[in-house]
């Protein structure tokens, strides 16, 4: 009995350490890695564009835009949804997608209204300001829903902040396997002594 109880407490530390380890990779990832692919130009333009056309959008015209989105993804392409998915920022989005081999899902960048401004993948809704991760985000430098585990994607938004003026034109919403980060590597160019 003792050594049984004696094995599932070693079991226990080991996956608390390991749920902590896959943490850290996570959060280092994050600080780090996305930070600085995200610091393409080119991002920051279509997200400030973005934010500053469809802040006048109001509940009804957000619902028609959601409609037509939903229509055009029902019928497998259409005028918006091909718009988004021809834009550099998606297929930017799509390349960090495949370089990292598996350690992502999709990536989606919404502008500041909550509207979807570019992605790897097309989500199945155009306006995700209300998921609870984005309207929680405030302040925070990255949320993550439910815990970190291995070989479970991970749902994460981090602001986007706009590089001149320093305020937030968007959210980041990513999908997350913290364990093949480390096999995956980072995109950054190594350091050069």
């Amino acid at each position: 009995m003792r050594v049984l109880l004696a094995l599932l407490m070693l079991f226990a530390t080991a996956s608390v350490s390991a749920a902590d380890a896959l943490q850290a990779v996570l959060e280092r990832h994050l600080r780090e890695d996305v930070a600085w692919w995200l610091d393409e130009p080119r991002m920051a333009t279509l997200l400030r564009d973005n934010s500053a056309r469809n802040a006048v959008l109001d509940a009804d015209a957000i619902a028609a835009f959601e409609q037509r989105w939903q229509a055009e993804l029902e019928q497998g392409d259409g005028e918006l949804t091909g718009h988004v998915m021809s834009r550099f920022a998606s297929k930017y989005l799509a390349e960090v997608v495949l370089r990292m081999d598996g350690a992502y899902g999709n990536l989606v960048a919404l502008d500041a209204r909550g509207l979807v401004a570019a992605a790897a993948e097309l989500p199945e809704r155009s306006y995700l300001g209300d998921d609870r991760l984005v309207q929680a985000l405030d302040g925070a430098p990255w949320l993550l829903e439910g815990r970190v585990e291995s070989g479970v994607f991970t749902r994460v938004a981090m602001p986007v902040e706009d590089p001149q003026s320093g305020a937030r034109i968007g959210t980041l919403l990513l999908e997350v396997d913290a364990a093949k980060l480390a096999s995956a590597g980072s995109l950054r160019p190594a350091k050069r002594n």
